[in-house]
């Protein structure tokens, strides 16, 4: 992992210290920091797909530091095609893609 610097590190304390989520409640301050060591801030086009359905993890936790993101998945039509539903949208402070962080598996649902 690459070290943060000092700006992006202090972007992504401040987000994280809002505890959004349910796993980063458990989270102390200095565990927060340590992570917070390992960030690499990118930031992103709007309207543009971050990860797909199905695609290998590449051992990513998502940080949303500002804007929104909707989380879809595809639903079939029975034709190999489908359209996607939309699960949730993260606001600022939250985290995203951590299922898969977590458990080094596939993307389930498209961000």
């Amino acid at each position: 992992l690459e070290m943060a610097t000092k700006t992006e590190r202090k972007s992504v304390i401040g987000a994280l210290s809002k505890r959004k989520g349910d796993w980063l409640r458990l989270l102390s301050d200095q565990q927060i920091s340590n992570l917070a060591d390992h960030v690499k801030i990118k930031a992103v086009p709007a309207h543009t797909t971050v990860f797909s359905e199905g695609e290998d993890s590449t051992l990513s936790l998502w940080v949303l530091l500002k804007g929104s993101v909707q989380v879809r998945i595809r639903e079939a039509n029975g034709k190999g095609k489908g359209t996607h539903v939309l699960l949730t949208t993260h606001t600022a402070g939250t985290t995203f893609g951590d299922t898969t962080f977590f458990s080094a598996g596939r993307k389930n649902p498209t961000s």
